[in-house]
């Protein structure tokens, strides 16, 4: 046997060598690894890996090629064959799918923290501070992942390589430098740096190999290189010690010529007079070299134990004595091989029972899920959830912190367990809490009886209830219980929360032994259920009780901290919702209350209307028909003054009750087609005598670009003009009132657009104190008894509202040589012309006599109608109601009815209905009806012409407007 394991290891040598003499060379491939490999400044390999590789190639007479580049590189070469082995590779469980390891370790290395004079001693003290690494390397990235898993904020700066990072540690361009604790052990000292006790992501540097190369020669390697570190006088120890020795500061000056020629004659001296002293004291040179050996012996073996008692210390701090449990295990067989005693008294096993148990001994996963969380452990996973099972059987939830450490060359973790049963259940609660919130629908009954339920199911109660406190303004009595318990009427005495909500006091209130308490006969839930223990909390608002929230259990029961919270958060969700159901009834009562008085100023305005112009009528028929008599020059004068004065009467009670309107939020606007161009011609006819009398000039300047037709609300661009122009007229003497319109089309659509108007006088001006607020209701910039101008102050307050209801924006300018309002209204271009143009132009007042019904109550206004219509040669019969009116045309023929709204008895709505729908009338069904009525508020006219009327004439009566509709209702007619 001896003799073929011979002849197999010759083999493998010829084989070895003919691969070696078949493909030229051996290609070693090594990266950027101070000191274990890297290219020196002359191109040459050098380093620990690379000196233990030279050593065992002379040694076989093997020829080796090596090929430098990045650690990336370096794999992507081995995988590919362009390379055999890689000279040094961090061993690591998740590549040895790809390639094969050496048995025989090159060295341990592990990440290191250095800096110059900051007082580090934990990874915690680097929070805050800017820390060099090198870019892609290992130690780097583990850094990374320890700062983040801890929370640690701090600046990260990349370096190419480690002599980067600790020259930048050096000079202060950093407070601290991560790099491997080879580099630090041999470059610390001549930089001037120091290191820490920090030290993580132990590594094995090892050779590896392709699983595809000869396993022969990596094996035969590896035999060899184990025979290195069996001889203690071996190259690879010459190696540690020429690569592991640090380097001083004055490495540069060694490396001079000039130095070393000095230094090699100073050495000749030197070796003659120790030759020469040897001779003579050969005997007292040996005896101090013994001493200074024992002495230097004596140092090492106190280091030693110094640092034996230091590892034993740190080990009783971090593993013994902590109180967070601790185990550590083998990470090929999950063997447990160490654990601490807060580990033992958590699991609740005797002293020595958990070691020799594996992991999965103590896990309660399935065994599926448990064998994913290991390989994640295995592929370097530092923190995961799981569930452990303790001696007794009972399951918690923890998280498992795990570090990874190397004895012996064999991987190690060690795991800290951390319960968070609490945490997760208290997760878990706040997740159905939320659930429960978000399904939450507009009924809020509905959501107090969801969150009670809740409430219940995650205690594990037999039965939940919320009662209300009993009828109060917070709302009625009632109950919420689990779907299938019993119901409880409302909170009466001798129920536990009777006795409960007249308690001071927050927090859980807690009954126990139920059946050994007086509510055990007083309490029909209790006996009916057969209840143990009862939790229950007040719920309040504006600190009094509205009602309580409570659980009741059929075994003992005793809350927690975290079940305390849970009825906090319940009762909370359920103040909410009561105080939403307060603000609903409310907000009901509050509209109820705005439709009421809404509805009542509605009626007020409209009576108003109706009541004010019933007399003003009166006044103007009988005015127009005294105008029309026989009268000479000096009456005609008195009654021209009295209509003129009649109508702006007329014009401060529609300004009075237009602003009422705006007020209540009661006026809208219609949308439809107008010339602007023939509503500006219009409002200034109004003022031709006015501005005659002064001698102004009135001026029109409109844009070509000003569309045919807008579409908006004619009567209160009309209403706008009026107010701007008479405001300008009444306060301009002598000069010019000029009105300036123009358009811009909006980019978004291209019927949309803004209408500009300019009114521009040169008049009195308005005072710089007063600009600010001619805009407000009820303000004058003259408002003294001597004033010179009249008015109410309502003109520009009204053109204000109108253009912001309009969504516009109005200004003005004003100085002592007049004033100028700039506005501009949102419009909409329109497609046609202005429908019923033609049917206002007034036809000819020669009108074939009509026979006439005039239903008027009001003796006046039937009075001043009647005399009128005559005068024109009508025949008119009046009557004083609807109901009159229909008698007299059941039995008579008429070409028109001239209908009042508001009569005793049947007023002209009800009237004009019963016409329109009773069939027996014949013909006469369809008779023309005029509505003649002081109802003249916004909508009236619609509302008239949808009950069945023709038209509509407002009071008081401008005859010249109802000759106007007689005249188109006869052309109709014909």
């Amino acid at each position: 046997m001896k003799h073929f394991f011979v002849l197999l290891v010759v083999l493998s040598c010829f084989a070895l060598a003919g691969l070696a003499h078949a493909g030229g060379q051996i290609k070693i491939g090594f990266s950027e690894d101070i000191p274990i490999s890297y290219l020196d400044g002359d191109g040459v390999g050098q380093g620990l890996s690379i000196d233990i590789l030279r050593a065992i190639a002379q040694k076989n007479n093997w020829q080796m090629a090596f090929i430098h580049g990045s650690r990336l590189e370096c794999l992507d070469w081995l995988r590919n064959g362009k390379v055999d082995i890689l000279a040094a590779l961090p061993f690591n469980y998740g590549l040895t799918d790809e390639f094969v390891f050496s048995g025989n370790s090159i060295i341990a290395d592990w990440g290191a923290v250095y800096v110059t004079d900051a007082e580090v001693e934990d990874v915690q003290d680097l929070g805050g501070r800017r820390v060099g690494i090198v870019r892609g390397d290992h130690h780097a990235e583990a850094f990374k992942s320890l700062a983040g898993s801890l929370g640690i904020g701090l600046t990260l700066l990349e370096f190419e390589t480690y002599g980067d990072v600790l020259k930048a540690v050096g000079d202060g361009s950093v407070d601290a430098g991560i790099a491997n604790r080879l580099f630090g052990l041999r470059h610390l000292e001549g930089l001037g740096i120091e290191t820490t006790p920090i030290l993580f992501n132990p590594v094995s540097i090892r050779f590896a190999a392709s699983k595809l190369a000869d396993s022969n020669f990596l094996s035969l390697l590896d035999k060899q290189f184990g025979e290195l570190k069996a001889d203690g006088k071996s190259a690879y120890y010459i190696s540690l010690k020429k690569w592991l020795t640090p380097v001083l500061r004055m490495s540069s000056l060694l490396r001079s010529s000039y130095f070393w020629g000095g230094m090699g004659l100073l050495a000749v001296l030197v070796a003659v007079t120790i030759w020469l002293g040897r001779k003579l004291f050969a005997t007292s040179s040996e005896v101090s070299r013994q001493g200074k050996a024992l002495r230097e012996e004596k140092r090492v073996r106190k280091r030693a134990q110094v640092a034996l008692w230091e590892s034993v210390e740190r080990h009783r701090a971090m593993f013994t004595d902590n109180q967070l449990p601790q185990f550590l295990i083998k990470s090929n067989t999950l063997e447990i091989v160490e654990v601490n005693p807060a580990a033992e008294m958590y699991y609740g096993y005797l002293a020595g029972d958990l070691l020799g148990m594996a992991v999965y001994d103590i896990s309660a996963e399935p065994l599926t899920k448990a064998n994913a969380i290991f390989i994640e452990i295995e592929q370097g996973r530092s923190q995961v959830v799981t569930c452990h099972r303790l001696a007794s059987g009972l399951v918690r939830d923890v998280e498992l912190f795990i570090s990874a450490l190397y004895i012996q060359d064999k991987r190690h973790d060690l795991i800290t367990v951390v319960d968070i049963t609490e945490r997760k259940q208290g997760e878990d609660r706040l997740a159905r809490i939320n659930e429960c919130v978000l399904n939450f629908g507009v009924d809020a009954d509905s959501n107090i009886s969801d969150l009670t339920e809740l409430v219940g199911d995650i205690l594990g109660g037999c039965a939940s209830f919320y009662y209300l406190s009993g009828p109060s303004k917070f709302g009625k009595s009632g109950d919420r219980s689990i779907a299938g318990k019993s119901d409880a009427d409302c909170i009466t005495k001798g129920q536990i929360s009777h006795d409960i909500i007249g308690r001071k006091g927050s927090g859980l209130h807690v009954v126990e032994n139920l059946p050994q308490t007086s509510f055990f006969e007083t309490d029909p839930n209790v006996r009916l259920l057969g209840a143990k223990t009862y939790v229950g909390q007040i719920v309040r608002m504006e600190r009094k009780p509205v009602g309580v929230l409570c659980v009741l259990f059929c075994s003992a029961f005793a809350p927690t901290e975290s079940d305390e919270k849970l009825f906090g958060i319940i009762s909370s969700a359920i103040r909410v919702e009561e105080e939403r159901k307060l603000v609903e009834q409310q907000l009901v009562s509050a509209k109820v209350a705005a439709e009421s008085s809404s509805r009542s100023k509605s009626e007020f305005l409209a009576n108003m209307s109706h009541e004010i112009r019933t007399p003003l009528n009166g006044m103007f028929g009988m005015l127009q028909l005294v105008g029309g008599t026989e009268l000479d020059e000096e009456q005609h004068e008195y009654v021209k003054t009295a209509l003129t004065s009649g109508r702006s009467l007329l014009r401060v009670i529609n300004d009075v009750l237009d602003f009422s309107k705006m007020e209540a939020g009661m006026l809208l606007l219609e949308s439809e087609p107008f010339d602007f161009r023939q509503v500006v011609q219009d409002v200034l006819d109004n003022f031709t005598v006015q501005a005659a009398e002064k001698g102004l000039s009135m001026v029109v300047k409109t844009d070509d670009t000003l569309p045919p037709v807008l579409m908006g609300d004619e009567a209160r661009v009309r209403q706008i003009l009026f107010n701007l122009v008479g405001n300008a007229v009444k306060f301009t003497p002598s000069g010019e009132v000029t009105v300036e319109s123009w358009v811009v089309l909006s980019k978004e659509s291209g019927h949309e657009t803004r209408l500009f108007i300019m009114v521009t006088d040169t008049g009195i001006g308005i005072p710089d104190d007063m600009v600010q607020s001619v805009f407000n209701a009820f303000s004058q910039a003259d408002g003294s008894y001597t004033r010179q101008y009249g008015g109410t102050g309502l003109g520009l307050g009204i053109v204000k509202r109108l253009v912001d209801l309009m969504n516009g924006e109005i200004f003005l300018e004003s100085t002592e040589f007049g004033t100028s309002i700039h506005l501009f209204v949102n419009m909409d271009v329109g497609l046609a012309i202005p429908s019923g143009r033609a049917e206002q132009i007034v036809p000819s007042v020669r009108i074939d006599p009509l026979s006439i019904l005039l239903a008027e109550d009001e003796r006046v206004n039937r009075l001043s109608v009647l005399r009128h219509l005559e005068k024109l040669g009508h025949t008119v019969t009046t009557a004083s109601d609807g109901k009159e009116a229909i008698g007299l045309l059941r039995w008579n023929h008429f070409d028109v009815i001239l209908m009042d709204i508001q009569m005793p008895g049947m007023d002209g709505i009800s009237a004009t209905r019963t016409i329109r729908s009773d069939k027996t009338l014949g013909d006469k069904s369809f008779i023309p009806i005029v509505a003649l009525t002081a109802h003249a508020m916004k909508g009236d006219r619609e509302k008239f012409l949808t009950a069945g009327m023709n038209d509509y004439v407002a009071k008081p009566v401008e005859f010249a407007d109802l000759i106007s509709v007689l005249s188109r209702l006869s052309l109709l007619h014909r």
